[in-house]
């Protein structure tokens, strides 16, 4: 009886039982076993075409030295930072053309916003000169003074050059300059402001209408007015930005 229980001990270590196909599947580059007899296979996806030969030469130069077996570690240790950048890539759609827009998961602190100004062209040509002349004669002797508002751009500067040339052939004593102070006045359009003493208010508003008239301003507006009691305040252009 012993010796019958024996040989069929033996004869199991000698012909062991088939086992059914195992497989495993596992996503990125985590091991995937297929089949048995300890036969495995590392199937990554994304991950860069020259670090993965660079591996694969590692593996098969490691059966031969163990400074192989460290530089697989080292490569491996890269990999698998490769493979965490990727999936920690957040996308923000811009879509505020002026502005920032964040997507899902992203945090902004203390956005900036830059937005370039973009110059509007209010040119007085030397016809157009000419026209507002031509019309602002009828008020020659008077004092009128143009104001460039700081901080002055190159077109800003021009349109009050031009203006100013365009009053001194009217023959008035026009006060040029670029000032460091603001203007109090709520009434405006295309960032020209005029004012005047209640006395000037009709010499204001036919210099307005000129200005409408040359394409520098786009619509006629009240005229501002301020000074003294007696009302004879000279009549002031006020440009700013539009």
């Amino acid at each position: 009886m012993k010796l019958a229980a024996l040989a069929v001990v033996m004869g199991m270590v000698a012909f062991p039982q088939s086992k059914g196909t195992i497989s495993q599947q596992a996503k990125d580059c985590a091991q995937n076993f297929i089949g048995n007899n300890n036969t495995g296979t590392i199937t990554c996806y994304n991950v860069d075409k020259n670090l993965a030969e660079q591996i694969s030469q590692l593996i098969v130069a490691s059966k031969r030295d163990g400074k192989t077996l460290r530089d697989i570690s080292d490569k491996m240790e890269t990999l698998l930072r490769d493979l965490h950048n990727q999936n920690n890539i957040t996308t923000i759609n811009q879509q505020a053309p002026n502005g920032i827009n964040i997507g899902p998961g992203a945090v902004a602190q203390n956005p900036t916003v830059n937005n370039t100004y973009a110059e509007k062209h209010r040119v007085l040509s030397e016809d157009n000169e000419d026209h507002i002349a031509a019309t602002m004669k009828a008020f020659s002797g008077h004092a009128i003074a143009v104001y460039v508002q700081i901080p002055a751009t190159n077109e800003m500067v021009t349109l009050g050059a031009g203006l100013n040339s365009a009053l001194s052939k009217a023959a008035m004593k026009p006060d040029y300059q670029i000032v460091n102070f603001i203007g109090n006045c709520a009434w405006g359009d295309n960032g020209i402001t005029i004012l005047a003493g209640k006395q000037n208010v009709q010499e204001a508003s036919l210099l307005n209408r000129e200005l409408v008239a040359v394409g520098v301003m786009e619509r006629l507006v009240p005229v501002c007015t301020y000074g003294n009691d007696n009302g004879d305040a000279r009549v002031i252009v006020w440009i700013t930005r539009p």
